[in-house]
């Protein structure tokens, strides 16, 4: 186990503190593994991520199944704060509570009236719900063979949380709450607004701006609340947020060593949150806890994590306590912002900080580059700012260390020994834990709002001071897909000159000088169309369409050359190429 001085702050506190304080709910206990193509990975319910509450648990398969892996990350938790109409802060987080038996967040939905909840609701919803994309093809092959009944649905389909599930409460004894805002994703196959798998519905992943779905390999949902009880960590005012998360992961090449997390927020308060932040907190200890480094790509949206010499470890490739490093085999992680949430004007936005605070019992420094303990501190880390509101400068370590501010700490790239990074700035080595926050966003009583983050991870790199090329290419990679709806178009293998499967395009080829119009025919039933360059970037999203033919006039600023048009039902997906000049 790591020990760590937050554990023990404060400890006669909190035990008197456990004798007078009463909160509605108790700390959740449910967890479960994210297992997806080579990671494996802790969750708990109630806002921590990739820990067990004593070891870290962000394991990526590096030497086969039988050989102990190193951890990449030790924890991770869920921070968010905002103001009310009357200007007083609203906030929760998460860091090493569970440890200590504490708590901002509870698991279960809050009242859609009034953003309560109670020890029963609490109870009955600190389970986790897992579905696997083998599972639903299961279910699909079933459904479309016909006289399909309720003794053939897999028990992963039938017990999917999903808006109005008939099936839902014989199996978990209690009823689905019936709000507008919706649970678990899922296709709506004859879109009645509620889930019935005798009708083909099904789990599915689905985003904002995104006609279609995606089944990830394995998806796992659970939902949680700041509204449950007394904030023990922040001692904050509940903002009565619920977060509704769906974890998932995918087999393919290009999102190898990588998870995800969707989290669709909804505020149950009755008052609007004005200049909230959502952050992701992370003690990120790659393999040995004491030779870490760490810096951003405000760009990209992303931070990411590398060591800080040579081999892994405090000496040598030993590190205290037993803990397991990586030696000479050191990796990159990064986490990115792919998709963020919408700002007051409906722009979707990206990273507004990164910050980072470190452990005091490691090495010193002033107060304010520590852990936060007041809500007023955790809201300064996520907006950008030291603990005390000093804004991070420019050099050496950012605390008044400069006159230039910034919202970024270690911008720059490692390799490049001139720029600011952690590389150049001579701090010690130590045990850090970093913020990276997206905002400010306003929430009216219950509106909703989503994003997704992923962690992604490239092996064996070169250290210290690494070149980040690698893990860029990584990142670049799932963003597209991300841009695309998580369906790149990646290969010519299933194409044909201007037909498939009976599927036409005429005229094949276009030109822009005899034809105005595409006509795309023998369309199967709700079809969703979209039109790709050669690159696999989207041109044209035509969206679902109900008829067995279509006519587009394609757009003046295409430049001639090879398109790929993609026609898809929720069973199939058929791409046909298309020459177009001008």
């Amino acid at each position: 186990m790591k020990l760590r001085i937050t554990f023990f702050i404060c400890l006669f506190l909190f035990q008197l503190n456990e004798v007078s304080l009463q909160t509605d709910c108790r700390i959740s206990t449910a967890q479960i593994d994210l297992n997806g193509n080579n990671v494996k990975t802790r969750l708990h319910v109630s806002g921590d991520l990739w820990w067990d509450g004593r070891d870290g648990k962000y394991q990526v398969e590096i030497n086969g199944p039988s050989v102990p892996t190193p951890s990449a990350l030790y924890a991770g938790g869920v921070w968010m704060g905002g103001f009310s109409p009357s200007g007083e802060l609203k906030i929760a987080a998460s860091t090493y509570g569970r440890g200590r038996g504490i708590t901002d967040y509870f698991s279960g939905p809050l009242n859609a009236n009034d953003g309560s909840t109670d020890e029963t609701t609490c109870r009955n919803w600190d389970r986790f719900f897992k579905v696997e994309k083998s599972k639903i093809e299961e279910h699909l092959s079933l459904w479309q063979q016909g006289n399909y009944t309720e003794t053939q649905i897999p028990n992963q389909i039938k017990s999917w949380p999903a808006k109005g599930n008939p099936f839902f409460e014989s199996i978990y004894g209690f009823e689905l709450p019936d709000t507008p805002q919706g649970l678990a994703d899922f296709w709506d196959e004859n879109n009645d607004g509620v889930y019935n798998p005798l009708d083909g519905d099904h789990p599915t992943l689905l985003q904002r701006g995104c006609d279609v779905g995606t089944i990830p390999d394995e998806m796992i949902f659970w939902i949680f609340n700041d509204g449950g009880g007394t904030h023990e960590i922040t001692n904050g005012n509940p903002m009565q947020m619920e977060f509704q998360v769906t974890a998932f992961a995918f087999k393919q090449d290009n999102f190898k060593n990588s998870t995800f997390y969707k989290y669709k927020l909804i505020n149950r308060s009755s008052e609007t949150l004005n200049d909230a932040y959502f952050g992701m907190w992370a003690d990120p200890d790659l393999g040995c806890y004491t030779d870490d480094f760490f810096g951003c790509d405000s760009t990209r949206n992303m931070w990411y994590l590398y060591n800080a010499d040579e081999l892994d470890g405090e000496v040598g490739c030993t590190c205290p306590q037993g803990i397991l490093t990586y030696c000479d085999k050191t990796p990159m992680l990064g986490m990115d912002f792919f998709r963020g949430p919408l700002d007051k004007d409906g722009n979707e936005l990206g990273m507004s900080s990164f910050t980072y605070h470190h452990n005091p019992s490691l090495w010193g420094g002033p107060s304010a580059m520590t852990d936060p303990a007041l809500d007023a501190e955790y809201y300064n880390y996520l907006t950008g700012k030291w603990s005390d509101g000093t804004p991070y400068t420019i050099s050496g370590n950012g605390y008044l260390s400069g006159s230039q501010t910034t919202n970024f700490v270690f911008p720059d790239e490692p390799i490049d020994a001139s720029s600011w990074s952690m590389c150049t700035s001579g701090l010690p080595y130590g045990d850090h834990r970093v913020v990276q926050a997206t905002g400010p966003i306003t929430m009216a009583s219950n509106s909703v709002n989503e994003l997704i983050l992923g962690v992604v991870w490239v092996p064996d790199v070169q250290s210290p001071c690494p070149d980040l090329n690698e893990l860029k290419s990584a990142d670049d990679i799932i963003q597209v897909a991300f841009d695309n709806c998580l369906d790149v178009f990646t290969s010519v293998e299933d194409t044909q000159a201007n037909s498939l499967e009976g599927i036409m395009l005429s005229p094949n080829p276009f030109s822009k000088i005899n034809h105005t119009d595409l006509t795309i025919s023998n369309l199967p039933q709700k079809s969703t169309i979209r039109i790709f360059d050669i690159n696999g970037k989207v041109v044209k999203n035509i969206g679902r369409v109900d008829s067995p033919s279509i006519n587009w006039t394609p757009d003046f600023l295409l430049s001639g050359g090879v398109y790929f048009v993609e026609v898809r039902d929720q069973y199939a997906r058929k791409v046909l190429k298309w020459v177009y000049s001008k």
